[in-house]
């Protein structure tokens, strides 16, 4: 029963984590060849997800692999028509989704293709990070609306990335032969890691790479248990998908890769570690040179440096505007833990310092700025300091109960931590979603060590905060943005209503994108460069974009 689940988990993972990879792959080798993304890209990319699906049920269950293939494809599809449906529901309502993610997924829905056209010049200002970021999550989404035509509906991804970082958890934690209710809860725990909550609604990419990088340490850790092809392949895929997610991410698949190798080379399974060296580099290559082409080798001809505009001539510091004028006398781990023992607070421009709170406290008040997809001080939830705590009295009394155990967990932590500090911005939970895991895996030590019901009490303890935690943040997120989304969609709906007279002036500012919501709801529009002046303006909440709902004559 065990083997059966774990090699289930595994099983739909792969799929769920292939399909996105083929998405990508499939519009990378088009823009190659100079072919725009179309709605048959879609399509494309889900025959090859199924035949790398069959592949994978035949690796995994060589003896049933027409039912388990049958099996996962078909449970993989209702999971994405789910994903498809609450995606679509929601519309992006945060500034960076609007301003740049969803114009980026426009504008490659309409023809453009990043390896050969010239880059995109648009009114918002906001053309620098579609031109030069890189666009893995942007070019998934766009492969879907070119099928549905529905922009919001990209978002799926979002949930098939958490979905697949769950079942790649949870066949991990069966291999290390974790109890069947005990695997599932901190499987769920790891993939709904707040990053990916308070984003799974909107267009930010830290979502998308706190999941990617979580399946990348649940591989590496099922590739050190009992290495196979398999294995093998499905961690270059996720390779592949997170060096395309953003910058910070090439260092990040770095490190864990150079970590699961030097793990390997430990171990003295040098076959293993060969074959995983090898896969690694093959795959940094194809996802920074063939399928990264753009940005990364077109940021280098033209700009001299494959992270402009985060790096070479003229570069700009994103974080610097936002950082509080307190850590900027502290070193990277001293800002880390300042913040995550304080309470949350959002991105601000003017913040001194920050306010430092009791552990395991929080106000409605600190609660609510979990509504925002970028709380920028406190980012992994209200409860997250205090599980440090105890997951530091986990690790002293592991040193004194198993010092050989605790060692090893203490080491992949270590893997995970200098991925997380190579990062000078480690105080911002979205820049460093990983974070996440290093109380959830000393919880996990606790509960290895057997007969010490105080150690265990404990790491249940911390199962449950963190349980709680991402309850509060997704309640929070979740109700907030169903407000908000209730109030836009009323507003269409009075803009519809106005252009079914004649077409309304609109002006987008900030957010030109959303003209494709008012294409999918039939609005009849005409757009002018500001805020129009009229007896009946209407601008949408959260938005940026003011409907004239009664033009002056």
């Amino acid at each position: 029963m065990n083997e059966s689940l774990k090699k289930t988990s595994l099983l739909l993972g792969a799929i769920l984590l292939a399909f996105p990879a083929a998405v990508l792959i499939t519009a990378a080798l088009s823009f190659a060849i100079r072919i725009p993304i179309t709605p048959y890209h879609l399509s494309i990319a889900a025959a090859a997800a199924a035949v790398f699906a069959w592949f994978a049920a035949r690796a995994l269950f060589p003896g049933r692999t027409l039912l388990f293939f049958a099996a996962g494809m078909a449970a993989s599809a209702v999971l994405f028509l789910l994903f498809l449906a609450v995606g679509g529901y929601f519309y992006d309502l945060t500034y960076d989704g609007q301003a740049y993610h969803q114009e980026t997924i426009y504008m490659l829905k309409q023809g453009w293709n990043p390896f050969y056209d010239e880059p995109l010049a648009l009114p918002t200002g906001h053309s620098i990070w579609s031109n030069h970021y890189a666009k893995a999550p942007e070019i998934c989404a766009a492969v879907l609306y070119a099928m549905t035509g529905h922009i919001e509906q990209g978002k799926a991804f979002n949930f098939v990335l958490i979905a697949a970082s769950f079942f790649l958890s949870l066949g991990a934690l069966k291999s290390a032969n974790f109890r069947y209710c005990t695997a599932w809860i901190f499987a769920l725990i790891l993939a709904l890691n707040p990053v990916a909550v308070y984003q799974m609604l909107g267009d930010y990419v830290d979502g998308q790479l706190a999941s990617l990088l979580l399946c990348m340490m649940a591989l590496a850790f099922l590739l050190f248990r009992e290495f196979s092809g398999l294995l093998l392949g499905v961690f270059v895929l996720a390779i592949v998908l997170t060096v395309n997610n953003k910058f910070t991410a090439v260092g990040y698949a770095a490190v864990m890769c150079a970590g699961l190798v030097a793990a390997l080379y430990m171990s003295e399974k040098f076959g293993a570690m060969k074959k995983t060296a090898a896969a690694s580099l093959a795959g940094a290559i194809l996802g920074l040179v063939v399928i990264g082409f753009n940005p990364y080798v077109t940021n280098t001809l033209r700009n001299g440096h494959p992270f402009y505009p985060l790096a070479g001539e003229g570069s700009r510091d994103v974080v610097a505007p936002f950082t509080p004028s307190s850590f900027r006398t502290m070193n990277r781990i001293q800002s880390a833990l300042v913040s995550y023992f304080s309470k949350s607070a959002e991105n601000s421009s003017s913040r001194i310092s920050t306010d430092l709170k009791v552990p395991f406290t929080f106000t409605g008040e600190e609660l609510a700025k979990f509504s925002e997809p970028d709380v920028a001080i406190g980012g992994f939830g209200p409860l997250f300091g205090g599980t440090l705590l105890l997951g530091l009295l986990i690790a002293l009394l592991g040193l004194r109960y198993s010092l050989s155990r605790t060692l090893v967990v203490l080491g992949a932590l270590l893997i995970v931590l200098i991925s997380v500090f190579i990062n000078p911005a480690a105080w911002w939970a979205r820049y460093v979603p990983q974070f996440w895991a290093v109380p959830v895996l000393l919880a996990l030590l606790g509960l290895s060590l057997p007969g010490k019901r105080l150690v265990h009490g404990i790491s249940w303890a911390v199962a449950a905060a963190l349980a709680l935690n991402v309850l509060l943040v997704a309640y929070s997120n979740i109700s907030q943005t169903a407000a908000w989304n209730r109030q836009l969609k009323a507003g269409m709906a009075e803009a519809k209503s106005a252009a079914a007279v004649q077409p309304v002036p609109v002006s987008f500012t900030y957010t030109w994108a959303n003209r494709a919501r008012f294409e999918e709801w039939g609005i009849r529009f005409r757009e002018v460069p500001a805020p129009p002046s009229c007896t009946k303006p209407l601008t949408l909440k959260r938005t940026g974009t003011t409907v004239c709902l009664s033009p002056d004559s």
